[in-house]
């Protein structure tokens, strides 16, 4: 197996998971913590089904945000601002993530039995010392409460994770048929390798440019204009009367009473060719009006995308310099905002011609000739979203979104030996394919399967818990809040 196949890590595919098989267990002797959470007074982090997650001494949130510090102090790791908010959403998630399984094993009205709470209990104190009789000895009334009540809530929780996810001993758990399994183990065994170009839709020719540029001369006129702009219509309206009336100067509303948006310091229109007018300029009779103006003519009171503006012509227009490489820039960047589909439409028909000249040339002949990079790509299996189970798919920039378009996996893997596809658009690239052959890839082994299966299944009820509408979330509300409040003063 070559290092494209090798295992990926699931972090990187999923992000940050609640690791479910933690309960209140491992937070009864975590030592005692420092900092901002510790020493803030009682906080509100949020609330699961109207019950409040807080800081207080003994929560669940407590033990969970105590035990990432130890970890963190055990590796060396220093707790800064930058990574305390990302303790304290820990924290909270694990948090709403045991009072959702438990308040749902409860509404069962499943209890342990005393002699589990005792089993579990005694396992714990094992699991610490090599002399239990002393370790209990040595235990406040305090502490023995603390133990049963952890070990009476562990067993609660872990009933939800044990039905949902199985056990050590392989007992409970969502079951899956055998069938079903070794499907899911050889689905990385059938790969293909390829050969790709990609045309970028970011290298449209300069020549179109041009030709798109005069066709459309009118949308790159650039307007000299003023305004005067403003939220407010009657504010403005008032503002036009006492400059008809010479109580005021143009100038003096521009410096005064002007809010500057989209203007400069000296009133000056910034977004002045006719195509961003037509976006700002709400009415068309609005646009013709304001476009139509003599040099020193105010216009109406006129509604705009932002507000409301009185405009006035500066004088004389800039007319387009289509040889010029700044209005080339200009035209590309409308171009690509308001005529994606043109540019995407003209490399789809270079795509095309590339794909019929490639099944007389050749692949790579036809990629020299279009001035286009071949690239070996694969093998690969049938990956749908690129799922850490499987082979890695291509890394390529072109395919950066295929991983997730059913048309890239219908075309890739229903070519014929040497068969050339179609144009496929994926984002800002057309890319065409050419099927090389089949190779066997390793299929999944057990362990892998069993391990990736189960940390996608607690990844999506984590998902699912933490989006209900039962979750609400102040963390980062209380963590700026403890960081203002821990801010040294100017004093």
């Amino acid at each position: 197996m070559n290092e494209n196949k090798s295992k990926k890590g699931l972090a990187s595919k999923i992000g940050a998971i609640v690791i479910l098989v933690i309960a209140a267990f491992a937070f009864i002797y975590v030592p005692g913590m420092s900092g901002n959470a510790a020493n803030s007074g009682l906080e509100v982090y949020g609330k699961y089904d109207g019950e409040k997650i807080t800081n207080e001494n003994g929560s669940y949130f407590m033990g969970a945000l105590q035990q990432a510090y130890a970890e963190a102090e055990a590796n060396g790791q220093e707790i800064t601002n930058d990574n305390f908010y990302q303790l304290l959403s820990n924290a909270f998630n694990q948090t709403v993530i045991n009072m959702a399984f438990t308040a749902d094993v409860k509404e069962t009205g499943f209890i342990p039995s005393e002699t589990a709470i005792t089993e579990r209990m005694l396992q714990y104190i094992n699991a610490q010392t090599d002399n239990p009789a002393e370790f209990v000895a040595n235990m406040t009334n305090n502490d023995k409460n603390n133990l049963y009540d952890a070990a009476k809530e562990e067993l609660v929780y872990s009933r939800y994770v044990e039905d949902y996810f199985g056990s050590q001993s392989g007992l409970y758990g969502i079951k899956a048929t055998t069938a079903e399994a070794d499907f899911v183990k050889t689905m990385n065994v059938y790969q293909r390798s390829f050969d790709m170009v990609a045309f970028s839709t970011d290298n449209y020719p300069e020549s179109e440019l041009v030709a798109f540029g005069k066709e459309n001369a009118d949308l790159f006129v650039k307007h000299n204009l003023s305004a005067i702009t403003g939220d407010d219509e009657a504010s403005l309206k008032s503002i036009l009367e006492q400059i008809n009336k010479n109580e005021i100067t143009f100038e003096d509303a521009i410096a005064n009473l002007s809010t500057k948006r989209t203007t400069d310091e000296n009133g000056l229109f910034t977004n002045n060719y006719k195509y961003q007018l037509k976006v700002i300029l709400t009415s068309e009779a609005d646009l013709d009006a304001v476009l139509n103006l003599k040099a020193g003519e105010l216009s109406n009171v006129v509604k705009t995308s932002s507000g409301y503006a009185i405009f006035r012509s500066e004088g004389e227009n800039t007319v387009a310099d289509f040889s010029d490489e700044g209005m080339l820039d200009t035209v590309n960047t409308y171009m690509s905002t308001y005529e994606a589909g043109l540019v995407e439409d003209y490399f789809i028909n270079l795509a095309q011609d590339f794909a019929a000249d490639a099944i007389t040339l050749g692949f790579d002949a036809a990629a020299t000739k279009y001035d286009v990079e071949s690239t070996k790509i694969g093998p690969f299996p049938i990956n749908f979203g690129d799922s850490a189970m499987f082979s890695y798919l291509p890394t390529e920039a072109a395919l950066a979104s295929a991983k997730s378009s059913i048309e890239f996996f219908e075309t890739a893997f229903g070519l014929e030996q040497n068969e050339i596809s179609s144009p496929m658009v994926f984002g800002n690239y057309v890319v065409v394919l050419k099927y090389l052959g089949e190779e066997n890839g390793e299929p999944v082994d057990d362990f892998t399967y069993m391990y990736y299966t189960s940390m996608i299944d607690q990844y999506e009820i984590q998902n699912s818990v933490l989006n209900s509408d039962k979750v609400e979330n102040n963390v980062l509300d209380v963590y700026f809040k403890q960081l203002l409040a821990n801010m040294p003063t100017n004093e």
